[in-house]
Parts: C-alpha cells; sequence; structure tokens
C-alpha cells in the first residue's frame, strides 16, 4: 500500500484536522508540512517537490501525495465510501506494480482531460480502469513513481508553470475511471478565494468514460458496493469528447 503524504500548511490546522477524520481507519496519513511560497501555484509545487525528495531519501519505489482538500469522489451527490475507494485503489496499485516502467505518474482524478486518453488494458475483473491522460489538471492526489522523481525534483531550478502542468511535459501521467477523489471546496490558496470544482470533476470523468468501448468493461464489480462501480456512472450526452477546458 501507498502510504498518504498530506501537504498541509502549518497555519491550517483545522484542515488537517478534516482530511484526518475523512480518512480515519482506512488511509494511514502523514503530514508534510507545506511550504509557503506567493504566488501560491509555487508553494504548492514546492510541496510536491519537498514530499519527492523526502520519498528519494528514503529509498521509497513510490509516493503518494496528496492536498489537504482531497476527499472521496461523490457518486449521486453522497461521498463515496472510503472503503470503496482504498479497494479501488489497491486495484491500480496491484497493476501498477507488475508495469513499474510503463509509467511515473498516477492521478486520483483529474478535473480537465486535453486531448484523447487511451484506455489502458492493465485491469482484469476490476471495476476500475486506466487511461494515459495526454494533458490534465489538479494535483490533489498524485501517486509519483521513482523513475521520474529527478524531474519532479528539477521543477524548483525553473518554476516555469505550475507543477500540475509541467508534469505533462516530463511524465507518463495516468488516471482511473471512476475518479477516486475529488477536491473539498473550500479556501484556494493558489487562486485566493473560495472554490469548487465538483463540476469540472463530474464533467471530466464523463468525457473520459466515453473513450471506453464495448466489451472493454470487466462485468464483476467490487463486491464491497457496486453502486460505484464504473457501470453506474453518469452516461455522457454526446457521443465523443476529445477535450474540455481547452
Amino acid at each position: 500500500m501507498a502510504v498518504p503524504y498530506v501537504i498541509n500548511l502549518d497555519k491550517s490546522p483545522d484542515r488537517w484536522s478534516a482530511i484526518q477524520e475523512t480518512w480515519k481507519g482506512v488511509f494511514p496519513i502523514q503530514r508534510i508540512s507545506a511550504v509557503e511560497r506567493s504566488p501560491g501555484w509555487i508553494g504548492c509545487g514546492l510541496s510536491h517537490v519537498k514530499a519527492v525528495k523526502e520519498a528519494k531519501e528514503r529509498n521509497d519505489k513510490w509516493v503518494l501525495v496528496w492536498e489537504d482538500d482531497c476527499v472521496p469522489r461523490k457518486r449521486n451527490g453522497e461521498p463515496m465510501n472510503v472503503r470503496v475507494v482504498q479497494k479501488l485503489w489497491n486495484d491500480v496499485l496491484q497493476a501498477l506494480e507488475t508495469r513499474m516502467g510503463e509509467w511515473d505518474i498516477m492521478l486520483g482524478a483529474t478535473s480537465r482531460i486535453i486531448g484523447a486518453p487511451i484506455h489502458k488494458k492493465w485491469t482484469n475483473d476490476v471495476g476500475v480502469q486506466i487511461f494515459s491522460l495526454p494533458k490534465g489538471f489538479t494535483a490533489h492526489w498524485i501517486l509519483y513513481n521513482q523513475s521520474i522523481y529527478d524531474k519532479i525534483i528539477a521543477w524548483e531550478t525553473t518554476l516555469a508553470s505550475p507543477i500540475d502542468v509541467y508534469m505533462y511535459d516530463v511524465a507518463r501521467v495516468f488516471v482511473p475511471l471512476p475518479f477516486l477523489a475529488e477536491q473539498r471546496p473550500c479556501y484556494s490558496f493558489i487562486e485566493g478565494g473560495e472554490r469548487n470544482y465538483e463540476e469540472w470533476f463530474n464533467s471530466a470523468e464523463k468525457a473520459l468514460q466515453t473513450f471506453l468501448t464495448p466489451g472493454e468493461l470487466s462485468i464483476r464489480q467490487p463486491s464491497i458496493d457496486t453502486r460505484f462501480s464504473v457501470t453506474n456512472l453518469p452516461k455522457p450526452q454526446g457521443k465523443t469528447v476529445t477535450h474540455l477546458f481547452s
């Protein structure tokens, strides 16, 4: 299992308390003191770099980094059971562990899809599918493979773009379907105001589903809670969607 390392500003103990309560008993989260730097996207990126540096020092094969607004994905207006998230995530990790040389970053979700994702048949009879993602957005749940540590660390020497833009230029990025997590509506230190990205995640997830073709979907779903299987996701209105939010 990949232990989530949560980047959290020292001035935000309320957010640390909230994320502990959300995931308690299932994901043994650990805190990393986030880097506070203006503009906010630089502090966010440096916090990710800090987590990756520590993982490299420990010689970890991968490191899971969460931001402190990371919450389970909603289904029918209610958060997914955290044990369902854990089951789906373990299925993803099992697939990734046998293909360590084929990926660099695995997200928990994306709020945007730019370009055409490719369905990777890396899972067999589980209720989660994996896609390569040409370009997307958000960094609230990122699993970094050790193969990308040095390039993520190198970001701090340029600060040319936000970390969740830069990574698509240097890494092979993947995302699961269904999405596992979204961002809690709250104040964004990056954008300087209250933000709610739920509809962005909804639109991106619907778009991703259009890249599945009949027969590619597994019949067996996680026995823990089949209400949240891939086949029960909301159906997209159009037949084809190649990108959102250019």
